[in-house]
């Protein structure tokens, strides 16, 4: 199965299952290490981002990936092209966050705005196409982003 709108056909390479080993400024120099996978819903218009981690101070997630509007499901729409993907990101602590953003180029951004804990997350498709790395940054004064999680995911199989 792949996208079902061309919006979402760059997040076919994601799919699959992969290995984690993340990083948090809170941990020092500890590697968390854990897996995820990422597979289509049924029907192609949503991607399912599944993470578990062998931390107990690290939730494990699921993400809902799909377009920002649904108002054109099927064509265009004016949906600005920097903001044409949602992500509704829930995890095992009870969080519920949204971000807009885009996939690009092999580079998928993303942003949500709360005051006193914006956040921001970039994921690149490294050079060996096996291989993602994600920089996330939070903004508590709304104007200094500063580093927070980190994490490379390696591909162990194709499809889920």
């Amino acid at each position: 199965m792949s996208a079902s709108h061309p919006t979402l056909v760059e997040f076919d390479r994601l799919v699959g299952a992969w290995t984690t080993e993340a990083t948090h400024p809170a941990t020092g120099d500890l590697v968390i290490h854990g897996s995820a996978t990422f597979e289509w819903l049924e029907g192609g218009w949503f991607l399912v981002h599944r993470a578990t981690n062998e931390h107990p101070d690290f939730p494990d997630s699921l993400w809902v990936i799909g377009r920002s509007s649904d108002s054109d499901a099927h064509g265009d729409d004016d949906q600005r092209a920097d903001e044409d993907v949602a992500v509704q990101y829930f995890d095992s602590r009870g969080v519920r966050r949204v971000y807009r953003g885009s996939m690009h180029d092999g580079t998928w951004s993303s942003v949500r705005f709360e005051e006193g804990f914006d956040q921001r997350i970039v994921v690149r498709v490294g050079e060996d196409p096996d291989t993602l790395h994600l920089e996330s940054q939070l903004r508590r004064d709304g104007v200094t982003w500063v580093d927070d999680l980190a994490m490379t995911y390696r591909r162990v199989s194709a499809r889920t």
